[in-house]
């Protein structure tokens, strides 16, 4: 199910969260605790981002595509490295970047490898 931003509203489907703050750091945890609410996938080893969600944020927040997925994978716990590799999967065309996670910190993990 497509993202869609709407009136300050994030809605996956028939899950919405309200938007309470502006900031990029709020939103996209807001979205990440969406997408693994609706996923059932709060402990799961594995996130999927989709290419179209990453763009639509990015259109939400002003911001570059690469940035909220480099942001995204931030808030996962991802390192420096396991970001570039990240990056380099979505700007080859991937439509969509798998995250696997070892453990849960905020709304994603402490470490991803790019799937």
């Amino acid at each position: 199910m497509a993202l869609t931003i709407k009136d300050r509203v994030l809605i996956v489907g028939d899950m919405q969260v309200a938007l309470l703050r502006d900031d990029a750091t709020s939103v996209l945890t807001d979205y990440l605790r969406l997408v693994r609410t609706m996923r059932d996938q709060k402990k799961a080893p594995a996130v999927v981002l989709r290419r179209d969600d990453i763009e639509r944020l990015a259109g939400f927040l002003y911001l570059d595509d690469a940035d909220v997925l480099d942001r995204l994978a931030s808030l996962m716990g991802a390192t420096a490295a396991q970001r570039i590799a990240i990056g380099s999967l979505f700007a080859a065309g991937a439509i969509v970047v798998g995250l696997v996670t070892v453990g849960s910190v905020h709304a994603g993990a402490t470490a991803a490898t790019p799937a």
